[in-house]
């Protein structure tokens, strides 16, 4: 995957990973790089190192938030998570709605990877009239902790 940076608009072949969905059919796809949220970073891409789970006062890194410009409709979203390391990870990711709604769009617990691989998944959103404000992808495991990867969400047309 090429090295992106922040407004680049992606085009070209979408494959769908280990989601299953479509079968493994290719889909094209004009995909643009979604902004964390709080991310000082400066790239569309957050790199981690998974905590240990929520405890009482103490939170977990496992969420990380993708900004959707609210002057954009995308048809679907896709996430892309690397890992460093060879483990068994935990996988939600969902759309947040203005509304205070959320619409999973992916879930799978203690999904093997290897170390460089790359889990990539797709969701389209539930309506065509109520936008999305933000990708959220919990990525985690008590398996997997210190572990590291990088996320990328994209908005695609």
């Amino acid at each position: 995957m090429h090295s992106l940076s922040p407004g680049i608009l992606l085009s070209g072949v979408l494959l769908l990973g280990l989601s299953g969905n479509f079968g493994g059919i290719a889909l094209a796809a004009e995909c643009v790089a979604l902004q964390p949220v709080g991310s000082t970073e400066g790239g569309p891409g957050v790199k981690k190192s998974i905590s240990p789970a929520a405890l009482g006062v103490t939170a977990s890194n496992w969420n990380t938030d993708f900004a959707v410009p609210g002057t954009e409709k995308f048809e679907s979203y896709r996430v892309t998570i690397t890992t460093d390391s060879d483990g068994q990870y935990d996988v939600v990711s969902s759309l947040k709605y203005p509304n205070d709604k959320a619409q999973n769009i992916y879930e799978q617990k203690g999904i093997s990877l290897g170390q460089g691989k790359t889990l990539e998944f797709t969701g389209k959103p539930q309506s065509k009239t109520i936008v999305p404000y933000q990708v959220n992808v919990e990525f985690g495991g008590a398996l997997s902790i210190g572990k590291s990867y990088t996320v990328r969400a994209f908005g695609c047309k």
